[in-house]
């Protein structure tokens, strides 16, 4: 559920980003990112999708890395007399 918060939420946040690129950095013709605001609003929530994917799963990984750090921790304190 916290993923898709994240997500959805991130979408949201670059689809505007995307907006205000192209309501600030017009390009009239030649461009077909910032041509359109469309296109700029749908390129933008791609991007925040994309890295907002990124971080979640760096942030799982760590998380689970440092699952695995503190077993090892605890089977290093057993005596195997």
């Amino acid at each position: 559920m916290k993923n898709i918060l994240i997500t959805s939420s991130g979408i949201l946040l670059g689809a505007f980003a995307g907006y205000l690129y192209y309501a600030y950095w017009l390009c009239t013709h030649g461009c077909m990112i910032t041509s359109k605001p469309l296109h700029s609003s749908i390129y933008g929530a791609i991007m925040v999708d994309f890295f907002s994917q990124v971080f979640i799963l760096l942030h799982i990984k760590r998380i689970l890395n440092g699952y695995q750090n503190i077993n090892r921790r605890k089977k290093r304190y057993y005596c195997r007399c």
